[in-house]
């Protein structure tokens, strides 16, 4: 009987041995690379982003651009008080009517007028506090904090000259008004109605939150901020890699640059722009006027501390005062009305010398 092939039916075969496969020899560490071996690749440096202040651009347009910027800001604060007045109104007269549906519409509308104020400075406050913080750090005032002298001796003289410059500032005010308005009766008339507005004249928690503390922070934030950093912008170009390079130096890592040194001539244009706004942002010509020049003070002493704290502290001296002016003005006049004005004016005088000496700039900080 025949062995049977358990394959395809063909005899089986002896099996062949296959000679062993040797390695490849693999290249050592240290063995050069042959031609026919591609080279290992380098990832080539990734190109900077062209800096925008190299780009050339015209000083004219430069002025004009933020000298629109300035007036947009400034239209910036009519409109928000006059849209936050408007629904703040219409919402408490609304519920001033729910809680008291037979009360007289006379007494609701003089009773809203305060909060509807507070309503229309909370407003300006929620809209000029974030622009100036997106704005401040690239700012002119941020450059010159810290140029200033330091200390408690030198914040206690700034306190106290700014207190004589607030009080002395309304009692000149004060007494130029009782001597020159008579002088125009129409402007007297529409003055004193003007200011006996039932509300910012009595003194009243509610007065001196509109008066003493809103409007000196929102007004602060909006002219010797806002709008005082772009009419600087307009009359300082040669800082204008400060603005313009500030999403490349975040992309890149590029520290601030050091800046030339600013022209006095391009500060004082700007801070008579600022104030100029401000004075017509009041809307009647005699608030203006004297607006105006305080307006350069505050300019003056934001630029000169690099902070907008002193020029809202200024602010507050001068609104605050006006609550007691009137017996400010009788105990000075127990020496005389001359006495009383040139008492007044000397304590502006000495308020502003006392300010400059206690915030001297350190020169080697310094850039103006």
């Amino acid at each position: 009987m025949k062995a049977s092939c358990t394959g395809c039916g063909e005899p089986q075969r002896a099996a062949v041995r296959q000679p062993a496969l040797e390695p490849e020899p693999t290249q050592s560490a240290g063995a050069p690379l042959s031609a026919a071996e591609p080279l290992p690749s380098v990832p080539a440096p990734v190109p900077l982003p062209p800096r925008p202040s190299d780009q050339p651009v015209s000083v004219g347009a430069q002025a004009f651009r933020y000298l629109l910027a300035a007036l947009g800001a400034f239209a910036a604060v009519i409109v928000a008080q006059g849209v936050f007045s408007i629904v703040g109104a219409v919402v408490l007269a609304v519920f001033a009517v729910i809680l008291d549906p037979s009360g007289d519409a006379d007494a609701i509308a003089s009773g809203i007028i305060g909060p509807t104020m507070l309503a229309s400075q909370l407003g300006c406050l929620a809209v000029f506090l974030p622009w100036w913080l997106h704005l401040r750090p690239v700012s002119f005032i941020r450059e010159r904090c810290g140029t200033m002298v330091r200390g408690p001796r030198a914040v206690a003289l700034r306190v106290v000259a700014i207190a004589l410059l607030g009080i002395g500032f309304q009692l000149v005010i004060g007494y130029a008004l009782s001597y020159l308005l008579p002088l125009v009766p129409d402007l007297q008339s529409e003055y004193s109605e003007i200011m006996n507005d039932g509300v910012t004249n009595e003194f009243s928690m509610l007065s001196v939150l509109i008066l003493a503390v809103g409007a000196p922070v929102t007004e602060e934030l909006a002219c010797r901020g806002v709008v005082f950093e772009f009419a600087l912008r307009a009359m300082c170009p040669e800082w204008a890699a400060r603005w313009r390079d500030r999403s490349w130096r975040a992309y890149t890592g590029t520290p601030m640059p050091k800046m030339p040194p600013l022209a006095s001539r391009g500060f004082w244009a700007a801070n008579l722009i600022q104030a100029a706004l401000f004075g017509i942002l009041h809307l009647n010509i005699v608030q203006g006027l004297y607006a105006f020049a305080l307006g350069v003070v505050l300019g003056w002493i934001a630029w000169r501390t690099g902070a907008l704290v002193y020029s809202i502290g200024l602010h507050l001296a001068v609104n605050f005062s006006s609550y007691f002016v009137y017996e400010l003005s009788t105990l000075l006049e127990v020496g005389g009305v001359a006495f009383a004005v040139l008492a007044s004016v000397s304590m502006v005088v000495i308020g502003i010398q006392l300010f400059q000496l206690a915030s001297h700039p350190d020169v080697a900080k310094c850039q103006m």
